[in-house]
């Protein structure tokens, strides 16, 4: 059970957080309203981490806006892992190559996957950073996590026995951080059982949005007759696999398999014999009746010209216009038509007839009809053509995932996912060079995954095994030693490269007596930048555009960043003075200066300061649209230890 935040609630230090992200609460009054309620939903849970045992562990419940749980801290660098090639000896230059590993302690920028250890909503939150000012193409395509399914037990790597208001606070805030990660025409595919799956599904809708949801994939993971503790009731087979897009746009496609398309169908001729017996319109269509015997359907040699028989049932019946139609406003009709009959529809279909037969019941026993589709436009005018094939959405992997115990030379007992798995989701959501990214990374499953494919990759695991199980594995990955898994089917012999970080320590410092102030050992230029990402708010790098005439030199130049709510944006400059720093108070020309500046570069809403300085402003002579945050006070004047 979280520990009870025992700091102050009061409604005046919540709004003192608040105003930290908006000046204007009403900004917000558009969000859609949620779906699913529970304890404590509008808090959030900070975690203190137990190093030693690399786990979250004393959580608190916060406000959601609290500094500990939003800021963005620095990435250690540890090692940077390379492999390095040689040809064979003995064989020809080439064609036969080796790979050997090193480490370094320099880091290399160069080398995009990134391993880091460390609390994962912090990690994101120092991600956010990372990625802000990356193109859309550089930034991540695809989220695969494996979350804790919290049913009451404790496994060997991690706990997985959190209150169900403890999971969804900690399932939803991370979902909120991944969703800022993605690229555009990104995805994300979280796996869950039945103990937290529906609920899981619910809070991706608040977060995600429910028209973003694409499918969910439901995956074998154990054989029927599986031998199972006795005072089990049911042997549970199926896990699911929950893929929602980040924006409902033509950029978020699904990668499918094709096949060539073939006119083998096309087998169909439909002749009118005479007249329609008559003509009606329905839903402003216009229906040609032709009774039976004023038509004659024949089977005929396949060809483009051809029509395709389809029957308008099942799935049919609610998966496309020609089906809905006959749904609609074709059943039934054969009380009123009689059996036998066709209807000639105008103005519906894809293959440029402007046409579409349909016939109703052959016999009084039968409800069911047929429609008869020509070959589509986009495929007639093309000699070699394909057509996409459905995605099932159920795997059976029973057999891998009782046989992955072993995959990347590491053990890892309950929650380990065969690289099969992920190779199918990633298959269908990247492509080559596409980054990939895990913030539950257990044993390191979803990177070897990636790195094989060819995709570049980021992992966050707070546990120990970070070291114990991921670090190894990758370099067997690299070395080209690990030899299971996908290896094979991907021709894996190794190569590549990863940097390993450590989580670094909180923009937070805290004296003696327990008073709250900023971690200059950090530095000014990172806290910052690291405020700005705290806040959601994107920094703007090019800043030429203010006039440097107020400043000394470039290090005094505020950090500026850019916050969109809707059509509405906010606009934040952070400039601090570090203890006994050289920088005056802020002039109210250097004010004034900062302010039209950027009301004619972004015009926003908004533009909110946030600076340690004193500032020389008089009340009566500040825009309604500025306010000035004095920091640290505004944040940690009652924020207890």
């Amino acid at each position: 059970m979280a520990k009870k935040y025992t700091g102050s609630l009061t409604l005046d230090w919540y709004n003192k957080q608040k105003a930290i992200l908006l000046t204007d609460s009403t900004i917000l009054s558009d969000k859609l309203a949620t779906s699913m309620n529970w304890v404590n939903r509008d808090e959030a849970l900070f975690y203190e981490i137990d190093e030693s045992e690399g786990r979250g562990i004393a959580p608190y419940w916060v406000a959601k806006d609290d500094i500990r749980v939003k800021e963005a801290r620095p990435l250690i660098h540890q090692k940077t892992f390379k492999a390095s090639s040689t040809n064979t000896p003995g064989t020809i230059p080439g064609i036969t190559t080796n790979y050997t590993v090193g480490s370094s302690d320099v880091e290399d920028k160069s080398v995009d996957n990134i391993l880091i250890k460390g609390d994962n909503l912090l990690a994101l939150n120092s991600l956010k950073k990372l990625f802000a000012n990356n193109a859309d193409e550089d930034k991540i395509k695809c989220i695969y996590i494996d979350p804790p399914y919290n049913i009451g037990t404790t496994f060997q790597h991690y706990d997985d026995n959190l209150e169900n208001s403890e999971w969804l606070t900690m399932f939803r805030d991370r979902l909120q951080a991944l969703h800022s990660l993605l690229s555009e025409g990104g995805f994300i595919c979280v796996q869950l059982d039945d103990s937290q799956g529906p609920y899981g599904k619910i809070v991706m809708d608040d977060v995600f949005g429910k028209q973003n949801f694409i499918v969910t994939m439901y995956v074998q993971v154990r054989y029927n007759d599986k031998t199972l503790k006795e005072d089990m009731l049911f042997n549970k087979l199926i896990e699911q696999v929950h893929i929602y897009r980040k924006v409902s746009s033509s950029k978020a496609i699904v990668n499918r398999e094709s096949v060539e398309y073939s006119n083998e169908k096309f087998n169909v001729k439909i002749t009118e014999l005479g007249p329609p017996s008559s003509v009606l319109t329905i839903e402003n269509k216009r229906v040609e009746i032709f009774a039976h015997g004023s038509y004659s359907i024949d089977k005929v040699a396949p060809s483009k010209d051809g029509l395709k028989e389809i029957w308008a049932s099942g799935s049919i019946l609610d998966g496309n216009s020609s089906g809905r139609f006959f749904r609609d406003f074709i059943t039934g009709r054969e009380k009123i038509d009689g059996l036998k009959t066709l209807y000639k529809v105008s103005g519906i279909g894809d293959d440029g007839l402007g046409y579409r037969y349909f016939t109703g019941p052959q016999k009084e026993t039968a409800t069911r009809g047929k429609y008869f589709q020509g070959m589509p436009t986009d495929k007639r005018d093309e000699l070699e053509s394909t057509k996409f094939v459905p995605i099932s959405n159920f795997i059976d992997l029973a057999a891998s995932f009782g046989n992955c115990r072993h995959e990347g030379g590491v053990e890892f007992k309950s929650g380990k996912k065969p690289e099969v798995l992920l190779a199918k989701l990633f298959e269908m959501a990247t492509a080559p060079g596409d980054y990939i990214l895990d913030c539950f990374g257990g044993s390191g499953s979803t990177f070897a995954t990636a790195h094989k494919m060819g995709r570049r990759w980021i992992g966050v695991e707070v546990g120990k095994h970070a070291d114990s199980h991921i670090v190894p594995r990758m370099t067997n990955v690299i070395s080209g030693t690990d030899k299971t898994g996908i290896s094979k089917e991907y021709q894996w012999a190794g190569g590549g490269a990863f940097r390993y970080y450590h989580l670094g320590p909180s923009i937070i410092s805290f004296n003696a007596q327990g008073e709250a102030d900023f971690n200059w050992s950090l530095g000014k230029s990172f806290l910052e930048e690291s405020f700005l990402t705290s806040y959601d708010y994107t920094q703007v790098v090019d800043t030429s555009f203010i006039s440097a005439d107020l400043f000394a030199d470039k290090a005094s130049m505020p950090k500026i960043g850019l916050q969109q709510v809707g059509s509405k944006s906010i606009i934040a400059v952070v400039s601090l003075n570090e203890p006994d720093g050289p920088q005056p108070n802020i002039s109210f020309d250097e004010l004034r200066s900062l302010y039209a500046a950027l009301k004619a570069k972004f015009a926003p809403q908004y533009i909110n300061v946030f600076t340690n300085r004193g500032v020389e402003l008089a009340y009566d002579s500040k825009p309604d649209d500025l306010e000035v945050f004095k920091i640290p006070h505004a944040i940690f004047a009652e924020l207890e230890k």
